[in-house]
Protein backbone atom coordinates (compact mmCIF):
# COMPACT_ATOMS: atom_id res chain seq x y z
CA UNK A 1 0.00 0.00 0.00
CA UNK A 2 2.99 2.35 0.82
CA UNK A 3 4.42 1.73 -2.42
CA UNK A 4 1.31 2.55 -4.35
CA UNK A 5 0.88 5.50 -2.45
CA UNK A 6 4.27 6.41 -3.08
CA UNK A 7 3.93 6.18 -6.98
CA UNK A 8 0.46 8.21 -6.77
CA UNK A 9 2.10 10.81 -5.25
CA UNK A 10 5.08 11.08 -7.74
CA UNK A 11 2.72 10.92 -10.35
CA UNK A 12 0.71 14.00 -9.20
CA UNK A 13 4.20 15.87 -8.77
CA UNK A 14 5.75 15.12 -11.90
CA UNK A 15 5.46 18.09 -13.90
CA UNK A 16 3.66 17.98 -17.02
CA UNK A 17 4.74 19.55 -20.13
CA UNK A 18 3.58 23.51 -19.62
CA UNK A 19 3.30 26.57 -21.55
CA UNK A 20 6.92 27.17 -20.79
CA UNK A 21 7.74 23.65 -22.89
CA UNK A 22 5.40 24.89 -25.74
CA UNK A 23 7.24 28.65 -25.78
CA UNK A 24 10.16 26.62 -25.66
CA UNK A 25 9.77 24.74 -29.01
CA UNK A 26 7.99 28.16 -30.79
CA UNK A 27 11.13 30.14 -29.84
CA UNK A 28 14.05 27.79 -30.50
CA UNK A 29 16.56 28.89 -33.11
CA UNK A 30 16.46 26.87 -36.11
CA UNK A 31 19.57 27.39 -39.09
CA UNK A 32 18.04 25.90 -41.76
CA UNK A 33 14.69 26.27 -43.91
CA UNK A 34 13.32 23.88 -46.02
CA UNK A 35 10.14 23.58 -47.96
CA UNK A 36 8.05 20.15 -47.87
CA UNK A 37 7.75 19.28 -51.53
CA UNK A 38 6.93 16.01 -51.62
CA UNK A 39 6.09 12.56 -49.82
CA UNK A 40 9.19 11.34 -49.31
CA UNK A 41 9.94 15.21 -47.28
CA UNK A 42 7.16 14.60 -44.67
CA UNK A 43 8.17 13.44 -40.98
CA UNK A 44 5.70 10.85 -39.36
CA UNK A 45 5.09 9.58 -36.17
CA UNK A 46 2.68 6.99 -35.22
CA UNK A 47 0.41 7.11 -32.23
CA UNK A 48 0.12 3.05 -30.70
CA UNK A 49 -0.75 1.55 -27.38
CA UNK A 50 -3.21 4.80 -26.15
CA UNK A 51 -5.90 3.48 -24.43
CA UNK A 52 -8.59 6.18 -25.72
CA UNK A 53 -11.58 6.31 -27.82
CA UNK A 54 -10.46 6.41 -31.46
CA UNK A 55 -13.73 9.22 -31.67
CA UNK A 56 -12.28 11.00 -29.14
CA UNK A 57 -8.73 11.51 -30.44
CA UNK A 58 -10.22 12.19 -33.71
CA UNK A 59 -12.15 14.93 -32.62
CA UNK A 60 -9.13 17.15 -31.23
CA UNK A 61 -7.19 15.87 -34.50
CA UNK A 62 -10.04 17.12 -36.84
CA UNK A 63 -9.43 21.09 -34.86
CA UNK A 64 -5.84 21.28 -35.06
CA UNK A 65 -5.49 19.39 -38.94
CA UNK A 66 -4.36 22.06 -41.44
CA UNK A 67 -2.94 24.59 -39.04
CA UNK A 68 0.59 25.64 -38.42
CA UNK A 69 2.88 23.70 -35.65
CA UNK A 70 2.77 27.02 -33.41
CA UNK A 71 -0.95 27.14 -33.63
CA UNK A 72 -1.30 23.42 -33.22
CA UNK A 73 0.79 23.91 -29.91
CA UNK A 74 -1.16 26.91 -28.02
CA UNK A 75 -4.46 25.18 -29.00
CA UNK A 76 -3.74 21.90 -28.04
CA UNK A 77 -1.95 22.97 -24.48
CA UNK A 78 -5.19 24.93 -23.82
CA UNK A 79 -8.06 22.93 -25.34
CA UNK A 80 -9.88 20.50 -22.17
CA UNK A 81 -9.69 16.98 -23.49
CA UNK A 82 -7.81 14.54 -22.39
CA UNK A 83 -6.88 13.43 -25.84
CA UNK A 84 -4.94 16.61 -26.20
CA UNK A 85 -1.78 14.83 -23.90
CA UNK A 86 -0.72 12.36 -26.04
CA UNK A 87 -1.69 14.32 -29.52
CA UNK A 88 0.95 16.95 -28.35
CA UNK A 89 3.62 14.42 -26.95
CA UNK A 90 3.53 12.85 -30.81
CA UNK A 91 3.55 16.13 -32.17
CA UNK A 92 6.58 17.35 -30.47
CA UNK A 93 8.28 13.81 -31.59
CA UNK A 94 6.73 14.14 -35.28
CA UNK A 95 8.27 18.03 -35.09
CA UNK A 96 11.27 16.36 -33.87
CA UNK A 97 11.77 14.00 -36.84
CA UNK A 98 11.49 16.51 -39.07
CA UNK A 99 14.01 18.70 -37.81
CA UNK A 100 16.78 15.74 -37.09
CA UNK A 101 15.99 13.40 -40.22
CA UNK A 102 14.90 15.78 -42.67
CA UNK A 103 16.59 19.09 -41.28
CA UNK A 104 13.30 21.02 -41.66
CA UNK A 105 12.49 24.17 -39.99
CA UNK A 106 9.91 24.08 -36.77
CA UNK A 107 8.90 27.07 -37.19
CA UNK A 108 7.89 26.66 -40.95
CA UNK A 109 6.24 23.13 -40.40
Amino acid sequence: AERRALAVSARRAAPTRGFEVVAQAISEPEAADAVVESADDEAVCHLRGVHMSPYKVRRVLDVIRGKSYEECLIMLEFMPYRACEPVLNALFSAASNAKNNLGLNKAKL
